[in-house]
């Protein structure tokens, strides 16, 4: 993920409050663009899917705090460019999209298994 116009202090928090983890490694850039790979360490948090990767609502939460402490930011994710302005319904969309870049996989929402899915009842891993 590609995270530009925004500060290392916004990123900080996004991932504070989704409780996400960021390897050193990974993240580098300046006040303008951030190169950013979001990880849980924790097996069984709410944010883990089941290829043991960052789900569909941990970027999601991710995103929106960051939107929220900077509304400026523009995010390339998936080859989707992302701004506070539409957000919220181009996000929404990739729920259902397959997961591999080719258009092969399963869609995104198949490989959540977290809590999240289950509270906002959005249909699942089986």
């Amino acid at each position: 993920m590609l995270v530009k116009h925004t500060t290392q202090q916004a990123v900080e928090r996004a991932i504070a409050e989704t409780g996400l983890t960021v390897p050193h490694h990974s993240t580098n850039g300046t006040m303008k663009h951030w190169k950013i790979k979001l990880w849980t360490e924790d097996p069984n948090g709410p944010y883990r899917n089941n290829r043991g990767r960052v789900c569909w609502h941990g970027y999601r939460d991710f995103l929106s705090s960051l939107f929220r402490s900077t509304p400026t930011a523009k995010i390339l994710l998936n080859g989707e460019w992302y701004s506070v302005d539409d957000f919220e319904w181009k996000y929404r969309e990739t729920f259902y999209r397959p997961l591999n870049e080719d258009g092969t996989g399963d869609p995104v929402c198949q490989g959540c298994d977290c809590e999240q899915a289950e509270m906002e009842g959005e249909p699942h891993g089986t």
